[in-house]
């Protein structure tokens, strides 16, 4: 079966362990923050990527 959805979308979705998403909501809801927010502040520590590079990759994207 082919893939209907679209690659134009900004944000892209990935499939984690569902214990995994239990836990990170859960820390989400204790933070009183967006389960979004979490991870992407997650894979930046991770990545070693500055929010400020964040920024400046999406302000650069939009532009184009």
């Amino acid at each position: 079966m082919e893939n209907r959805q679209s690659d134009n979308a900004k944000t892209k979705q990935v499939r984690i362990d569902a214990e995994l998403h239990y836990m990170a909501k859960t820390q989400a809801v204790n933070e009183k923050r967006s389960l979004k927010s979490l991870l992407e502040e997650g894979l930046a520590i991770v990545l070693n990527v500055d929010h400020r590079m964040i920024a400046s990759i999406k302000n650069e994207q939009e532009r184009q």
